[in-house]
Formats: C-alpha cells, sequence, structure tokens
C-alpha cells in the first residue's frame, strides 16, 4: 500500500463558511475525502490541525484521527 512506502496525503484545510456550519459539511466532505482515499489503497491520512482549533479537533478525532504531536 502506499502507507509502506512512507507517501501519506495530507489534509490542510476544512473550511465551512460561518451561515453553514455546525450542518454536517464539513464531516460529510471529510468522510468522503477520507473513503475515496482507502478506496485507492491509502492506510494513512495525516491532517494538520490549528492548536485550539476545537471545533476542528473534534471534527477529526470523531471520525478516528488521532493526535500526533510534533516531534514524535
Amino acid at each position: 500500500t502506499h502507507g509502506e512506502t512512507g507517501q501519506h496525503p495530507l489534509i490542510a484545510y476544512v473550511m465551512t463558511q460561518a451561515d453553514w456550519k455546525n450542518q454536517g459539511i464539513g464531516r460529510a466532505i471529510l468522510t468522503a475525502t477520507v473513503q475515496t482515499l482507502a478506496r485507492s489503497h491509502y492506510t494513512t491520512v495525516w491532517a494538520v490541525i490549528t492548536q485550539g482549533n476545537t471545533p476542528s479537533e473534534r471534527l477529526f478525532a470523531s471520525l478516528g484521527f488521532r493526535r500526533k504531536e510534533s516531534g514524535q
């Protein structure tokens, strides 16, 4: 798989316009993205979230992402 070669896709931004927040749009986009990557045999996906961005931290955690501090 791609993960075995050290190539990991990176999700850098998932944003929703303020008027559309909390309607499941970000979750739907992120879920579709992860499913598409899985069908392409990626076993690991990385994401960058600004520390303190609690809504994004919760969204990604709810979909199985785990925190990895820099330097680990």
